[in-house]
């Protein structure tokens, strides 16, 4: 499903260039959940701007579901966005205005999709996330797990392939954050969605089917993690996503 090669990022001019990305080449396969490790600066966020369409490569090409990333137009891109990515980020991005159900239906009303579908969508996505009984309160009026459960639905609700996250717990206690992998691995296994993961947490990584380690821009290491093995059973009749 994705595919880096040779990738490179850096910033600046020759003689004061800085390199994020020193050549990057990986292959994520459909309804993989990678979690992707390193020190700051080791150039995370950068590869996972660079998978997700946010940025342009420097040198070296990306790949999605078959398409080259390099020849798309900056519309082409954003309807790649639209169409196949869902994003969820470390600190929620909810619309303070709108309730819990109206964050889930902005994407979809946005992308087009009908007002009655997006509303479907919206309600079985907050029901499969645990908070069917949640949809009308605002953000300020729910915990942080809550919140993130809203947003992971936001990122759903496209019905998106692929799902990207930077550092989804790093606000959440442990017994939240187990419950928000729990409802990932549960995700990747009913529905095939394929997740990249920014973290910076062993225990999150423990989690994922494969830990890519950078530094430096460069891969140090990518390792499949076998005690994620036994997890999709366990996920799939979490209280966090049942529906």
């Amino acid at each position: 499903m994705i595919k880096t090669d040779k990738l490179e990022k850096w910033y600046g001019e020759t003689k004061v260039r800085v390199h994020a990305l020193r050549g990057v080449s990986l292959s994520i396969v459909k309804a993989e959940f990678i979690a992707v490790m390193g020190p700051s600066g080791s150039g995370k966020s950068t590869l996972l701007h660079m998978v997700g369409a946010l940025d342009r490569s420097s040198a070296g090409e990306v790949w999605i579901g078959g398409r080259a990333l390099s020849g798309l137009s900056d519309n082409e891109l954003t309807l790649l966005r639209r169409s196949q990515i869902g994003f969820v980020f470390q600190f929620f991005n909810l619309l303070p205005t709108l309730t819990a159900r109206e964050n889930v239906l902005l994407p979809a009303l946005l992308d087009g999709v009908a007002t009655k579908e997006a509303e479907r969508r919206a309600d079985a996505l907050l029901d499969r996330v645990g908070l069917s009984g949640r949809g009308r309160h605002r953000p300020d009026e729910l915990s942080g797990g809550e919140m993130q459960r809203v947003a992971i639905a936001r990122a759903l609700v496209k019905e998106a392939p692929l799902l990207l996250a930077d550092e989804p717990t790093g606000n959440l206690d442990t017994t939240t954050g187990r419950g928000i992998f729990d409802l990932l691995r549960e995700l990747k296994a009913s529905a095939g969605l394929t997740i990249v993961m920014v973290t910076h947490d062993p225990n999150a990584a423990h989690h994922a089917d494969r830990v890519i380690h950078l530094r430096d821009g460069l891969v140090e290491n990518d390792v499949r993690n076998h005690k994620s093995a036994g997890t999709d059973a366990a996920a799939t009749g979490s209280p966090v996503a049942a529906g």
